[in-house]
C-alpha cells in the first residue's frame, strides 16, 4: 500500500516536472516508477511509460520517445481508449517530423479508430492528417479534414488555424475567389 502511495506521488512529482519543462527531472521520476514496477503493466505503470514519452518528446529526444511509445504500441495490439489513441497520435507527429508523411497518416488514422480524446486533440489530430495529405498531394481530402475542424463545435483557436491552412490550399489550386 505504501509503495502504491509512493509510487503515486512520484508520478505526479514527475508530472509537475513535466508541466515546468524540467524534462530531465520529470524522466527520472517515471524511470523510477517503471523500473520499479518490472512486467507488472497497471495504469499507473502506464502513466509513468506515456509521461516518459511526453518527457522525450518535450527534451526533443525523438529516438528515445519512439522507442518509448513503440514499447506501448506493442502492448495495445488492438485495445481503444485515450493511451492507444495518444500513443498512435505521438508516432505519427515524430513520422510527421522526418517527412514519413504516409507513415505518419497511418498512424494518425489508427489514432481516430483508437478512441477517446478531447475536442482539442481531435482537432490537432485532423490539422496534422490535413498536413500530411497535403504533403502527399492529397488536396482535396486535406481540404475536407480542415473544412471538418473550421465546422467542428468546440471553440478553439485550431478553428481559425484551419482557416488560414484551408485558404492558403486554395491559393496553391489558384483558387483566389475563395482564399477571400
Amino acid at each position: 500500500y505504501y509503495n502504491s502511495l509512493r509510487q503515486r506521488a512520484l508520478l505526479e512529482l514527475g508530472l509537475h516536472h513535466l508541466e515546468g519543462g524540467k524534462t530531465e527531472a520529470a524522466q527520472a521520476a517515471f524511470i523510477t516508477i517503471v523500473r520499479e514496477m518490472g512486467d507488472e503493466y497497471t495504469r499507473l505503470f502506464e502513466e509513468a511509460e506515456f509521461g516518459l514519452a511526453q518527457a522525450q518528446i518535450a527534451a526533443r529526444q525523438f529516438g528515445a520517445a519512439e522507442a518509448t511509445l513503440t514499447t506501448m504500441r506493442l502492448r495495445y495490439k488492438d485495445s481503444a481508449g485515450y493511451y492507444p489513441a495518444r500513443v498512435f497520435y505521438h508516432l505519427g507527429r515524430i513520422a510527421m517530423q522526418r517527412q514519413e508523411h504516409a507513415e505518419a497518416l497511418t498512424l494518425f488514422t489508427e489514432s481516430d479508430e483508437r478512441g477517446a480524446m478531447t475536442s482539442d486533440q481531435r482537432l490537432d489530430l485532423w490539422l496534422a492528417q490535413s498536413h500530411c495529405l497535403t504533403e502527399v498531394g492529397h488536396l482535396d481530402e486535406a481540404m475536407l479534414l480542415l473544412s471538418r475542424v473550421i465546422n467542428h463545435e468546440a471553440a478553439s483557436a485550431r478553428r481559425i488555424e484551419a482557416m488560414y491552412r484551408r485558404a492558403d490550399l486554395y491559393r496553391r489550386q489558384g483558387d483566389r475567389e475563395s482564399v477571400v
